[in-house]
């Protein structure tokens, strides 16, 4: 049986944002590779614009509650822009492997997170956001 690819679904001024960010930084301020899967998300993803934004999705500034599939551990976070990154408040950066992996994905969607023991399957729980 063939798996059937969920596109991302990011909002329009999120992804106007992000794009700014992987271009007008330099990337050495960031691991390469992470700048290199959030733009190929970003290439892969449906835009929108706020009216059409499924509001149980994740976008910047969203507050997350995820599943690990393996072990049922339950992590609670913001994505944020990477100058707002704080992991011991919560807070994860949008071009960590994490947030990376799951902008654009809904309640009750997987999504697969790359790690150095290998990728790791999550199940988004819960998504709040405050709609623009």
């Amino acid at each position: 049986m063939k798996k059937t690819m969920i596109k991302p679904v990011l909002l329009r001024d999120d992804y106007e944002l992000l794009i700014s960010l992987i271009n007008n930084r330099t990337r050495a301020s960031y691991d390469r590779k992470n700048v290199n899967r959030l733009q190929t998300e970003l290439e892969n993803s449906q835009v929108v614009k706020s009216n059409s934004f499924p509001i149980n999705t994740v976008r910047l500034n969203s507050s997350v509650s995820i599943v690990d599939l393996a072990d049922k551990s339950e992590f609670k976070f913001q994505i944020v822009l990477p100058d707002r990154a704080n992991f011991a408040s919560g807070k994860i950066s949008i071009v960590s492997p994490l947030g990376t992996a799951m902008i654009g994905y809904s309640v009750g969607q997987q999504f697969t997170c790359p790690g150095p023991a290998g990728n790791k399957i999550f199940l988004i729980r819960k998504v709040q956001n405050a709609m623009p």
